[in-house]
């Protein structure tokens, strides 16, 4: 690792443990305050509606197009090869 992307990274991981301890301040502070915690609050103010909000976004399905349906009638049964010009043999296909 260059010395530029080891400072970046020694830099965003103080910077995020930074963050993670204002987090844990501010929700130590809060729960003084308040009584209880993040998730009782959480809990008490949002009961009535816990079914329409969803915090996760949805996973998204990505289909392997190999899986889909066959459009032409024959569906994918024939596997026939064009005879090469000039010869006198056989598709490919019987032999």
């Amino acid at each position: 690792m260059p010395r530029n992307k080891q400072k970046n990274a020694a830099r965003a991981a103080a910077h995020r443990a930074e963050k993670t301890s204002e987090l844990r301040f501010e929700r130590k502070i809060s729960a003084a305050l308040t009584g209880c915690t993040s998730h009782v609050d959480r809990a008490i103010n949002h009961s009535a509606n816990w079914r329409c909000i969803k915090d996760t976004e949805q996973a998204v399905n990505c289909e392997n197009p190999k899986y889909r349906k066959v459009l032409n009638e024959a569906g994918r049964t024939i596997n026939a090869k064009q005879k090469t010009c000039g010869k006198s043999s056989p598709p490919r296909g019987i032999i």
